[in-house]
């Protein structure tokens, strides 16, 4: 069965707009007040309006309630607050300019909203879990770091972290990454409806800059519903990651020349899911010398431009599987794992497996070379044993002559 696509509407990504408004003021205060202490002695569901001005750095430190006290800026974001909590709960911080912060000491029930960042936030909660934790609807634009963790958004610690991340744009200049998640956080949420844009290596200097690095991070954290564009690399994981989910992405590597984007180095058990991906490939294996990566489920996803997917580097991919996905390049798939899989079904693959030597570890082999040389032959050889569909054991697709042409099976 063949279904038309048209290209413009795989880019198409629905993203969530944070509705926060601006709540009625019940205090307000100018430059020079103890907003910290205002905000301690506040009733829950209280909001304090800070006039416009440069509040400086503020301490939200030991205050503790049982809902939220809203501290925002009495018209647009003119209020400038550097914020601190330590050991703080029910706290929102909202419409207001941010020239970065350090979250810390277990403080929880936490949300920035709508505001705009013009420094580093770092959350570092050593010891502590289940943080709920918020950042909706902000800007991280144009942002360097000084020093310490390289995000504009660092989590740091907290298993499970209870922080979510969502409808925030990260990009437009500045060195540093967008999100960086390491020292064993686990269960972050990155997504829906964030925008990474910008992020590009060639404003970074010294410093490696990318959309979302995880380094030492714990399990479970998810990248879903995002929007990645305009830069060098999209997800940084080439030192090790568990039980990490991307889905439902879409990822233009359009205007960057770089090519692996997606970087997944002995990765255990990656869940990639439902993804468009356009000129920008993804590496699925380990450094030399590293551990494979493992048990990788690659699924429904579409896989167009330049993209492919890279299993071979360093130890490779042990027991990855790869199903459902649409290519519009032959040479996209790991063909190791398809010649593999077409050799017991017709014996003239068992002899090309063996002559040309598919997926030797670690080099080209003579089809590797062949099929890279010769795309256009591959490509008509796709479209010939298409046509046999219904005797083959596996089940991904290719994208030809601007269709979408399916078969059914799996490989691995």
């Amino acid at each position: 069965m063949k279904a038309r696509y048209s290209f413009s509407v795989l880019l198409i990504l629905l993203v969530g707009v944070s509705h926060a408004s601006m709540a009625a003021c019940d205090q307000t205060l100018s430059v020079g007040a103890n907003v910290a202490s205002a905000v301690a002695n506040a009733a829950s569901g209280t909001t304090i309006c800070l006039n416009n001005g440069n509040y400086g750095k503020v301490e939200f430190f030991n205050i503790s309630r049982s809902n939220y006290v809203t501290v925002q800026s009495t018209s647009g974001r003119g209020a400038t607050i550097a914020t601190h909590p330590g050991n703080a709960q029910y706290i929102r911080f909202q419409n207001l300019t941010i020239p970065g912060g350090v979250s810390n000491s277990c403080s929880r029930h936490l949300q920035w909203i709508n505001n705009t960042f013009t420094g580093v936030v770092t959350l570092t909660n050593s010891g502590c879990s289940n943080l709920d934790i918020l950042f909706d609807g902000n800007t991280f634009d144009g942002i360097s770091v000084g020093g310490g963790y390289e995000g504009r958004l660092s989590v740091v610690y907290g298993c499970p972290s209870g922080v979510t991340i969502r409808n925030n744009q990260f990009g437009n200049g500045g060195a540093s990454d967008g999100v960086q998640v390491l020292g064993g956080a686990c269960n972050v949420q990155i997504g829906p409806g964030n925008t990474f844009a910008g992020i590009q290596q060639s404003r970074c200097g010294s410093v490696h800059c990318d959309a979302i690095q995880f380094y030492g991070a714990g399990a479970n954290n998810v990248i879903e519903g995002n929007y990645f564009k305009n830069g060098d690399t999209f997800i940084m994981m080439p030192d090790g990651s568990n039980s990490v989910a991307v889905r439902n992405n879409v990822f233009d590597g359009s205007g960057a020349s770089y090519e692996y984007k997606l970087q997944f180095g002995s990765a255990r058990n990656l869940m990639f899911e439902h993804n468009t991906v356009f000129n920008a490939s993804i590496a699925i294996d380990s450094k030399t010398g590293e551990t494979a990566s493992s048990d990788a489920i690659v699924r429904n996803n579409i896989i167009t431009g330049y993209s492919q997917f890279k299993t071979t580097g360093g130890s490779g991919c042990s027991n990855c599987a790869f199903s459902f996905n649409l290519f519009d390049d032959f040479l996209a798939l790991p063909h190791q794992h398809l010649m593999e899989d077409l050799a017991p079904a017709f014996p003239i693959f068992a002899f090309l497996r063996r002559f040309f030597r598919f997926g030797s570890q670690g080099r080209d082999s003579h089809a590797d070379r062949l099929f890279r040389d010769h795309n256009r032959s591959a490509l008509w050889f796709a479209r010939w044993f298409l046509d046999l569909r219904p005797h083959l054991g596996f089940r991904d697709r290719f994208l030809l002559g601007g269709r979408f042409c399916c078969h059914g099976g799996s490989y691995s």
